[in-house]
This record gives C-alpha cells, structure tokens and sequence, in this order.
C-alpha cells in the first residue's frame, strides 16, 4: 500500500546568520502549512512569466545599436569571465553576532 503523504525536509544551519533569521522567522508557525502556502502563491506567478516569455518570442523587437555592443561585450572567454565573477563577488566576512561569544574564566582554581 502506498502512503498518500510525502515529506521533504528543509535543512537550516545555525551557524549562518540568514537561516537563524529564517528559523526565528518561522519558530511559532506551523512550517508545513507556511511553505505549502509561499509554494501555492509561486505557482501562478511562474506560469504567468512562462506566457509572457513565450508573446516575447512570437513578436521579435528591433535591436538598438546599444544592445548590440552589450550583446557583444557579453561574449567573453571562460577565464575572463571567472575573474570578472571574481571582481564582482565580495568575500563574507563573519557577521558580528547577536549571540553571546564563551569566553572561559581563566581564574578557576583561584
């Protein structure tokens, strides 16, 4: 007999400050309930940009002299596009934390 309920679990790491504000975010609701809803109201919104991409495609446009140079920039060599990738990408540097930081008491015994 197959079972008429399926589940798919979220993993949050508590050590990432965006999923500790996730998991505060959704502490007292009911998760199921709230994702199934966020999925819900996706669904129309995803069809309604499919249509749309597909008048797009049906009427073609007039390219401006504009967009051509950018079209053209935009064919670059695959080392020169990781290193504009890496221009671009800024390095994460640890948040400084709500959260108490343990500092032991070097004076125990004393």
């Amino acid at each position: 007999m197959e079972r008429s309920k399926f589940s798919k679990p979220v993993a949050f790491n508590k050590k990432n400050e965006k999923d500790r504000i996730m998991l505060q975010h959704v502490k007292r609701k009911n998760f199921s309930g709230y994702v199934k809803k966020l999925i819900w109201n996706d669904i129309p919104d995803k069809h309604k940009k499919i249509t749309c991409e597909e008048d797009k495609k049906q009427v073609p446009s007039p390219i401006r002299q504009d967009e051509q140079s950018v079209i053209g920039k935009k064919k670059l060599s695959a080392a020169a596009r990781i290193e504009q990738i890496k221009a671009q990408t800024k390095r994460q540097e640890p948040s400084k934390s709500s959260l108490p930081v343990f500092l032991p008491n070097k004076n125990i015994n004393k």
